[in-house]
């Protein structure tokens, strides 16, 4: 029927089909008009899950949907296993991630900011900090763990210190290996890391160079 649509999901399916030249019609589920929403919900879920990994970012999202429509012992019990979350998951937390700036979510949704370091990073009140350490990890280069470990230095030094994660991080000491000209990336999250490992317990270097030099001989 020729007739004027909304596009409840699969829009950049077919924006994509419509720049196609050879493509002249697609294959639609139309729902009605009237359709009760959590039944629209479901279809959109049941897209959602038989597509490609869903990231934390999206789950947050269709969490939110979902809390228009059901409580919260509802959402647990029927999505929690479906979107592969803990049980112990803060709904609260999620709606939390979709309250970032975009630069937070992009990174959240591409798997760049790592799941258990998103909870940390949702605790620092300040955006413009939050911003800062999230473009310091994209900069390094920081997978799993290197995120929560350089993380774990920058806050317990600032803490120790009286300072504002900002501050710290505004330090020409730390400046100085992040802007440095000939250091790559890894090299830079190398060197910053043993460089304040060294300033938290300072003896930790020279035991691990120890335990080195022994497993060595």
């Amino acid at each position: 029927n020729v007739g004027t649509y909304s596009i409840v999901h699969g829009y950049k399916r077919l924006h994509w089909a419509k720049r196609q030249n050879v493509i002249e019609s697609v294959t639609c589920i139309i729902l009605p008009h009237d359709m009760n929403p959590r039944t629209i919900f479901d279809v959109l879920l049941t897209d959602h899950l038989i597509g490609p990994a869903i990231s934390l970012a999206e789950k947050a999202r269709i969490i939110e949907i979902a809390s228009r429509l059901m409580d919260e012992k509802s959402i647990r019990r029927e999505l929690f296993t479906l979107l592969q979350l803990r049980k112990n998951t803060s709904i609260s937390e999620l709606a939390q991630i979709l309250d970032q700036n975009e630069v937070i979510i992009k990174d959240i949704h591409q798997g760049r900011l790592q799941e258990k370091m998103i909870s940390e990073i949702l605790k620092i009140r300040s955006e413009e900090e939050r911003l800062a350490l999230v473009n310091l990890f994209r900069y390094l280069g920081l997978g799993d763990g290197k995120q929560k470990r350089l993380y774990t230095l920058i806050r317990d030094i600032a803490f120790r210190n009286n300072l504002s994660i900002m501050d710290f991080l505004n330090k020409d000491e730390v400046q100085s290996v992040v802007n440095h000209p000939e250091m790559n990336p890894p090299q830079k999250a190398q060197y910053l890391a043993n460089l304040l490992q060294g300033q938290l317990t300072p003896e930790y270097n020279t035991y691990s160079e120890q335990f080195e030099r022994q497993k060595n001989q």
